[in-house]
């Protein structure tokens, strides 16, 4: 959830008139390492550890306050539509985002997190808040990082839509949050988070072990389901559609790496083939195929495609995208976005999407990419932040709300 340098090029067209500077936006000062992008936000981390984030700042998901309001369909809500500083002066070595809440892991392998608990996906015990949404119902939240209970020293962190799971540095993984699916892959008794007057939803607010003996070195996390990746490349996944904590994936060859999205599931081989299950949309219609065993790109790509090798893949809402070797950036699946980086007028009349891998315009190199609900982001090779797709919230971070279906430059953090 992932260096060449861009020559700033002068078009002189005769000595008697002034050169024409390409219109390139002044470099950012902010050197990003890592980014992760959402529902409705997007955090990045520095290099140096500093985390930002923005978008959506209902429930304190960025972590610090916001000056702007975005309206949606819902009415005004709080957000930010350039990056703002995490509060709380901590470093993190990575960053994931869910669907209302951030995480981050510091230096010594701490979890924290801030945003919405009201799924108990914070996982903490003290700090919190009460925050309001946008018809006024409250909920708890915390707008600054708040340490996750336990005390537990994580090697890596990842986050679903409600949920969160971590592996420790001893190898045992935890998950808390949302566990109305059985995505957090506990056989103990879970607790009733929500609105009581409800009957509430099942749920954890602290940490728990998941169950199995199995040790796993990569973990990834949907809105309902989780999977993980044992030493062996073997994938094993529990939670909607998936059964039983630790359970199989059918037959594959080893995995390198995994990444989970909404339903759906995609793995990367040590060849760089990408194979993908679960639960996915059949072109522009509402049809739904679940996919039970691993397929070439899922429905999406034709299975007969083997040109591209990738060394990297991450899963949105109904796309997901791959970076090559070289930094290239393809996206493939739904796009009625933009969230695939290619203009919308070159897909064919009555298609949303592309169902083969497609470069991402610009020509830009990526490091790292994340792919969120609507909206897709990543690291440059020159170390800016650039997203593309739906901007209602701010979740590109341009300054604006308007959509992109091309990178767009994050601007200056305020």
């Amino acid at each position: 959830m992932f260096p060449l340098q861009p020559t700033l090029v002068l078009f002189a067209w005769a000595a008697s008139v002034p050169a024409v500077v390409a219109d390139t936006p002044p470099r950012s000062s902010i050197q990003f390492s890592s980014i992760s992008s959402g529902v409705s936000h997007t955090c990045a981390l520095t290099s140096d550890g500093t985390a930002y984030c923005w978008g959506l700042n209902n429930s304190g998901e960025l972590g610090g306050p916001s000056k702007d309001t975005c309206k949606a369909e819902h009415g005004e809500n709080l957000c930010s539509k350039r990056p703002i500083a995490v509060s709380g002066g901590l470093r993190f070595t990575a960053l994931v985002v869910g669907r209302f809440h951030s995480c981050g892991l510091s230096n010594e392998g701490r979890a924290y997190c801030w945003g919405s608990d009201y799924n108990g996906q914070l996982g903490a015990d003290s700090g919190l808040t009460v925050c309001h949404e946008p018809n006024g119902n409250p909920l708890k939240c915390a707008a600054i990082p708040v340490s996750v209970v336990g005390g537990y020293r994580f090697a890596l962190l990842v986050a679903g839509g409600l949920h969160n799971c971590g592996v420790t540095t001893t190898g045992v993984t935890y998950c808390w949050g949302l566990d109305e699916a059985g995505q957090l892959g506990s056989d103990s008794a879970s607790q009733i988070c929500g609105d009581a007057g409800e009957g509430g939803h099942p749920c954890r607010r602290t940490p728990v072990r998941v169950a199995g003996e199995r040790t796993l070195v990569s973990v990834a996390a949907g809105r309902s389901h989780t999977c993980g990746l044992d030493a062996q490349g073997q994938a094993w996944c529990w939670g909607r559609f998936l059964g039983a904590p630790l359970s199989p994936i059918g037959a594959h060859p080893p995995f390198a790496s995994i990444s989970a999205g909404d339903h759906k599931t995609c793995a990367l081989t040590s060849e760089g083939g990408v194979l993908c299950w679960g639960v996915f949309r059949i072109g522009p219609s509402d049809l739904l195929m679940t996919l039970t065993t691993p397929t070439p790109g899922g429905m999406w790509q034709a299975a007969e495609d083997s040109a591209l090798h990738f060394t990297s893949v991450t899963t949105g809402e109904e796309h997901i995208c791959g970076l090559t070797s070289a930094g290239a950036a393809y996206c493939w699946g739904v796009g009625w976005e933009g969230q695939l980086g290619i203009s919308r007028g070159l897909f064919k009349l009555g298609k949303q999407g592309s169902n083969d891998p497609l470069p991402v315009e610009g020509k830009l190199q990526f490091d790292v990419l994340s792919a969120g609900f609507a909206h897709t982001c990543g690291v440059g090779s020159d170390g800016r932040a650039y997203c593309w797709g739906e901007n209602k919230l701010g979740q590109l971070g341009d300054g604006t709300t308007k959509g992109h279906d091309q990178p767009k430059l994050v601007v200056e953090p305020l």
